[in-house]
């Protein structure tokens, strides 16, 4: 009997709005609960940041096709499983879920 080459994992790029727009992720029971503190959120933006004006820097006043030709944040990888019909977070929980707060609430923290 001859065997299927399926891949069991698929690597793609992906920005933050691919990741989280319009998609919803389940947590299993598992998975550690939300642990990330001040220092963590204060590190990921010092980060996001410093990337960000390693590039603005280039331009006057930039234009959104030239931010989008930034050079991207490596975020880390995030793992994610179809399991019975929903997309379940293996690894990146806490980085999705600090990224995603800082989107809804970002303006309010400041």
């Amino acid at each position: 009997m001859e065997q299927q080459n399926t891949k069991l994992i698929d690597p793609n790029d992906r920005s933050v709005r691919q990741l989280l727009d319009k998609i919803k992720y389940t947590i299993d029971f598992f998975q550690r609960e939300y642990t990330w503190e001040r220092k963590h959120i204060e590190q990921l933006l010092t980060d996001l940041t410093t990337k960000f004006l390693s590039n603005y820097e280039k331009y006057d006043t930039p234009s959104r096709d030239e931010v989008e030709s930034y050079t991207k944040y490596y975020l880390g990888s995030i793992l994610v499983c179809l399991k019975d019909n929903k997309r379940s977070i293996i690894d990146g929980q806490q980085r999705l879920s600090s990224i995603q707060y800082l989107r809804k609430y970002g303006s309010i923290l400041m």
